[in-house]
């Protein structure tokens, strides 16, 4: 439209200009004809606008300690802008989460991060006369998780947000109109009380949204927001359809939020979740359903809305939109979008282990300044042999290129997958994105219901609901479950989406299923087999670290995370028994109990010795208090210092002591350092207090 309108304005320049100059032409004539409804064009009925979602923007050389992240997220933000605004978008949508975690650092970080998302974000899009409309995430309010926060100081909250995003707004909800578009933005508020990632609509924004609706109930409308309505009240939701119901023909739902990119129907108006800029939170470059981290282009004309999930720099994609389950039989539905940049697409075909099959119907989707192809047709999998089978899709242009993209499906008519099929790393590489159902006992309830894990007879996954309605699960629910194949920060998970794809058809005690270990050692060297199952020990505190303890028998030491319970005053010396699941954090072996009576305090004990190691040790030490001498540190910040003993080195983190070593320490220094040996990516102690680094 922006386009479309800077040429009526060149043409409309030009006329003027030749009524002076032909004097036999009257100027009112002119103006009244380029009025004229005959001379408007089909292009003034379409938009083209760019959503981006979840970018949790940090600097650079933060970002490692941030997420574990090894992507540079400004240079990656600088592409996506400059791609975004390559296509002349009439607006550009960004959905929250537009820094990194502000709701839960110092307000000193947190504006850091909104003067950068200003920066590098906000401010080229508007220099670039596009209009730049914000929905606030659940990680964009300032210090709304800390305990020790000043309230009163005008950041707090969304005083970030009014003061670099939304700077000439009073309130975090409105809409824009352009043209016979409208844009509605809306600010759901989370409800800590009803767990994790439930959120609502308040009834002044609910009210406020039926008078816009109906005041512009002539205009195509764009409501957009940060979390999908499966993580909204059931109240909300209702409400909230009841409000939309009658504009569906007219309406379409952007969100972002799960990172991951997908189309939901609701009550047959589509909700658009698109992936992330940041992707899996600029750790490996793709979004959690394996997309790659991007951004979404929408284009509408005539209620027709097209969608292509851009891949940040990239020139070429094939997107899968379905088949999206990896079990398949006979003839089902296949659906593509197809990308190569500058080239024209001539066909989309497909092969099953290397065997022609046939080809796709093809649509080309163009658009003034982009152009992508919409590939639909049938997958025959007739040979149903229970066995995986490579079906590639591939692309060829009419100069010849070729590229093309390998899918793994399972030829089966039986849906349901065994939990060891899945998990398997090699399958797990193939099955990531897409879709299995398993037929499961929950093992393990977790974050306020919403983090489960499940077992059958041949192993045990974990499973995120957080992002849905979902029942409430108990421990022993036997489940069929349908979910996607994702991981989250190192850990193989299943993700639940929708409510409908879960069933509890039963329930067995588990009591008896609880693994007593002999000793601690016992959960490291039978890792494999007891990961996620209920285990039950002994040992005395040698540190704590809020809701992380360590324990220690006499052959070695393991976190606890206390998140999930209300946990008595902990301190070192005392002697607990622990019952939980065990499992790994980011790489770190831990227990998790899961009810508060699963941690008990029978005694107290002297705490153990430091046990005295080298570097080269480290493996065989994880979870035990030690102490490592002689070591040289080759760089140091606020949080952490790494050391060398000249063959190795290792991050000493302070962070969790909550000391600041770089006030203390040089580049250079000597020092013995004691602590627990934990993980996080890679192995790391952690000093109990400042008193734990010797300056030699």
């Amino acid at each position: 439209m922006r386009f479309t309108k800077l040429k009526t304005f060149v043409v409309l320049l030009s006329l003027v200009y030749l009524a002076f100059l032909t004097t036999s032409c009257n100027l009112n004539d002119v103006l009244s004809q380029l009025e004229s409804p005959a001379n408007e064009t089909s292009t003034e009925e379409s938009t083209l606008f760019v959503h981006f979602a979840d970018v949790h923007l940090a600097d650079d050389q933060e970002v490692s300690e941030i997420f574990s992240g090894t992507i540079p997220p400004v240079e990656t933000v600088q592409k996506a802008v400059n791609e975004a605004l390559s296509y002349d978008p009439d607006v550009l949508i960004q959905t929250g989460d537009i820094v990194a975690l502000a709701d839960s650092k110092d307000l000193d970080t947190g504006e850091k991060w909104f003067q950068m998302a200003k920066q590098y974000i906000k401010d080229p899009v508007v220099d670039n006369g596009v209009p730049f409309l914000y929905a606030p995430g659940n990680h964009d309010r300032a210090g709304i998780k800390l305990d020790n926060v000043d309230i009163t100081d005008p950041r707090y909250d969304n005083g970030l947000i009014f003061k670099y995003i939304d700077t000439d707004k009073e309130k975090s909800y409105y809409s824009y109109s352009e043209d016979n578009y409208l844009f509605i933005m809306l600010d759901p508020e989370e409800i800590p009380e009803t767990g994790y990632r439930a959120v609502r609509l308040p009834e002044e924004q609910l009210d406020w949204l039926k008078t816009e609706l109906e005041a512009n109930k002539d205009k195509f409308i764009i409501i957009s927001y940060h979390q999908p309505l499966g993580s909204w009240t059931e109240d909300s939701y209702s409400s909230f359809m009841d409000t939309i119901k009658p504009y569906k023909d007219d309406i379409i739902l952007v969100a972002g939020h799960t990172h991951d990119n997908r189309v939901i129907y609701r009550d047959g108006i589509p909700e658009y979740q698109d992936g992330a800029i940041c992707g899996d939170w600029w750790q490996t470059g793709k979004t959690p359903d394996g997309n790659p981290m991007g951004y979404a282009i929408y284009y509408i004309k005539d209620k027709k809305v097209q969608r292509f999930y851009k891949g940040i720099d990239k020139d070429k994609q094939i997107n899968l939109l379905s088949p999206d389950d990896v079990v398949i039989s006979g003839e089902v539905n296949a659906e593509f979008n197809v990308y190569y940049k500058d080239k024209e697409v001539d066909s989309v075909c497909y092969k099953i282990d290397n065997s022609p099959q046939g080809c796709f119907n093809l649509e080309k989707i163009e658009t003034p300044q982009i152009t992508w192809y919409h590939a639909t047709g049938t997958i025959k999998a007739l040979n149903i042999d229970d066995n995986l089978h490579k079906i590639s899709v591939i692309v060829k242009t009419k100069t010849g290129e070729e590229y093309q993209k390998d899918i793994v499906c399972k030829f089966s008519d039986e849906k349901i997958m065994p939990i060891s099929e899945i998990i398997n790393d090699e399958n797990f590489t193939n099955f990531y994105g897409r879709f299995v159902t398993v037929d499961a006992v929950v093992t393990a309830v977790m974050y306020s219901g919403n983090l489960l894990t499940l077992q059958d007879d041949t192993g045990s996954i974990v499973v995120w609901a957080g992002d849905c309605h979902h029942p409430e699960f108990q421990v022993g629910d036997k489940v069929k479950l349908r979910g996607q194949v994702t991981q989250f920060k190192g850990t193989k998970e299943l993700k639940l989406v929708s409510s409908d794809d879960v069933e509890i058809y039963g329930h067995e005690d588990l009591e008896n299923q609880v693994v007593e270990l002999e000793n601690i050692k016992q959960a490291y060297e039978q890792y494999d087999s007891l990961e996620n199952k209920i285990v039950k020990t002994s040992g005395v505190i040698t540190a704590v670290f809020g809701n992380l303890v360590f324990i220690q028998d006499d052959t070695q030491g393991i976190a606890l995370w206390l998140g999930e319970i209300t946990a008595p005053e902990l301190y070192p010396g005392q002697v607990v028994t622990v019952q939980g699941g065990l499992s790994q954090y980011k790489g770190m072996v831990e227990i998790v109990p899961l009810n508060d009576e699963d941690l008990k305090i029978t005694g107290e004990a002297t705490v153990p010795e430091p046990k005295v190691i080298s570097l080269a040790e480290i493996d065989q030490n994880y979870g035990t208090l030690v102490k490592v001498e002689n070591l040289q540190i080759t760089s140091v910040s606020s949080s952490k210092i790494v050391v060398t003993d000249g063959d190795n080195s290792i991050t000493i983190y302070c962070g969790k002591a909550g000391f600041d070593p770089s006030s203390l320490l040089n580049v250079g220094d000597n020092i013995s350092v004691t602590g627990v040996v934990g993980y996080y990516y890679s192995p790391q102690i952690y000093p109990r207090s400042v008193d734990d680094i010797i300056k030699l």
